[in-house]
């Protein structure tokens, strides 16, 4: 994915959803406010609702999440993370064009606000080129990546990751421990 990493970056998870969860609850408070884009995962939400905190929504358009209103947004909540699926947009399909996914990163930066990127059937493209990950473009940590090879292999495979800088890939490490320890081994062979 374009993604400059290192292994001691990345954390192994049980699947997608969890690498949601151990973001999520490291991340947020009841009460928090999370953008996230309309339609989105249903999951997502349940996850979300269950955190007990506010979801603000904005809309999906053919380019994806509708960057333009984001800072009006950004100012009016304060929220403490944006959630995005930029490739393949779950329900919609849709890809963030480039031009929108810097402009995202910019606002980001700007209202210190952590981006989680979801990009959970990023290789299943039959056409056209991709775009770069938002982790990609990504300078300072401001995003944190997740993905799975749930899709792309078969749903019951289970293992996912994170891709995190900072202190943050530190606490997700020792969440990860207290949640399950270690995701299986048996799976991550068959892999």
């Amino acid at each position: 994915q374009g993604i400059p990493t290192r292994p001691e970056h990345v954390l192994i998870t049980t699947g997608s959803q969890q690498a949601q969860w151990l973001v999520m609850n490291l991340l947020l408070h009841p009460g928090d406010t999370v953008v996230v884009e309309s339609p989105t995962y249903p999951g997502t939400l349940e996850l979300l609702r269950a955190l007990k905190v506010n979801i603000v929504s904005i809309s999906v358009d053919t380019e994806g999440m509708q960057v333009d209103r984001l800072e009006e947004i950004l100012l009016a909540h304060r929220p403490a993370l944006i959630y995005t699926i930029p490739t393949f947009q779950n329900p919609t399909g849709v890809c963030m064009s480039g031009y929108r996914r810097r402009q995202l990163l910019d606002l980001a930066r700007r209202y210190a606000v952590p981006i989680l990127e979801d990009e959970f059937v990023g290789d299943l493209r039959y056409e056209g080129h991709s775009q770069p990950a938002l982790k990609a473009l990504d300078t300072d940590g401001t995003v944190i990546y997740i993905s799975t090879f749930s899709k792309m292999l078969m749903p019951g495979l289970r293992v996912g990751y994170i891709v995190a800088d900072g202190p943050v890939f530190d606490h997700l490490v020792a969440l990860k421990r207290l949640n399950d320890i270690a995701t299986s081994n048996l799976i991550q062979r068959a892999l």
